[in-house]
């Protein structure tokens, strides 16, 4: 796991939204798990990062380029979208909000 792909799987973990800034809950996270603070995601701080459990949170893949890839591979069109939505207890809209993504999932 690297570049992008990395911070976004950091960010789930995390609890944090796409495009919030991860440096500081970066540092946080290396202090609580008592890692070397850098504010970088080195291996060793993403090792711990992936042993932290991510049930209900938001998928790695929302908020990057690979959304799109990913809705269309998983649901296929907006009409799969709305169907997974209601099928999940969601309002049926067709968009892959954060709510939709979390049932979604990895």
């Amino acid at each position: 796991m690297s570049g992008l792909w990395a911070e976004a799987a950091a960010r789930r973990r995390l609890g944090l939204a796409p495009g919030a800034e991860i440096t500081a809950p970066i540092r946080e996270f290396q202090r609580r798990s008592g890692l070397v603070v850098t504010g970088e995601i080195d291996e060793v701080t993403r090792d711990a990062l992936e042993r932290t459990p991510t049930a209900g949170m938001l998928p790695t893949w929302y908020g990057t380029e690979r959304q799109s890839w990913v809705v269309g591979h998983r649901l296929g069109d907006s009409n799969a979208i709305r169907r997974f939505q209601s099928a999940v207890g969601l309002v049926p809209t067709g968009v892959v909000d954060e709510a939709t993504a979390t049932k979604i999932g990895d």
